[in-house]
């Protein structure tokens, strides 16, 4: 059986190691979203396959984020901010993540674009999947939101998906009447690409935490 050494000197099996982290960012702020209620089906989709990684959701409207108001680039590190260095240690913590968004006039969510431009070192490598929504299946900000995710070095499991929601799948809350039977046509396909960002997410996991054993 290999063994590998952790950072503070103890041996460890990589069964032993902790489940790699994903998070699910809830990219919608409106007060009436559908976004959450896609986001608990997805996490059971997660719980469910019995992937081994512990499920953190991240709402974009409880972190509450200012528009970006740090003096330097982010590229520059060097945060002044408390609100910026708690978002970063939240990012460094992760070994993926699920950006759930809606399409919002062929775009996506200003809090989104602001939560990504905070940070900038610490998106570089961290595994992502990007999964789109709206009645017309957010094809328009998924071609964006790529692009800049791409810019900032996430390593995105491709292709994403874009998940359509006819017009009747709503209620008249304006919530959606069944998650999982909006999600059901994407499902193979997003159960194999959890699969893979899985995979990712232990390598990134275990290159983080473990380091081979000397002999």
């Amino acid at each position: 059986m290999v063994e590998w050494a952790h950072g503070n000197g103890e041996r460890m099996t990589p069964e032993a190691a902790r489940a790699p982290r994903v998070a699910l960012v809830v990219s919608s702020t409106r007060p009436v979203r559908v976004g959450g209620q896609l986001g608990v089906h997805l996490t059971q989709i997660i719980e469910g396959d019995h992937l081994g990684v512990e499920v953190v959701t991240i709402d974009l409207r409880e972190l509450a984020l200012p528009f970006l108001d740090e003096p330097r680039m982010a590229s520059l590190g060097g945060y002044v901010h408390e609100h910026t260095r708690r978002w970063a240690a939240t990012i460094t913590d992760l070994d993926a993540m699920i950006v759930l968004t809606p399409q919002y006039n062929w775009g996506y969510p200003a809090p989104l674009k602001n939560a990504i431009d905070y940070l900038f070192a610490e998106w570089r490598g961290l595994p992502g999947l990007l999964v789109t929504y709206g009645t017309h299946g957010g094809t328009k900000c998924y071609d964006q939101i790529t692009q800049v995710l791409d810019r900032v070095g996430v390593d995105l499991v491709k292709p994403g998906i874009c998940v359509y929601i006819p017009k009747d799948a709503y209620g008249p809350d304006d919530h959606l009447l069944s998650p999982a039977a909006v999600l059901a046509p994407d499902e193979a396909d997003l159960r194999d690409r959890l699969a893979a960002l899985v995979t990712k997410a232990r390598g990134r996991a275990a290159g983080r935490e473990t380091t081979p054993a000397q002999v």
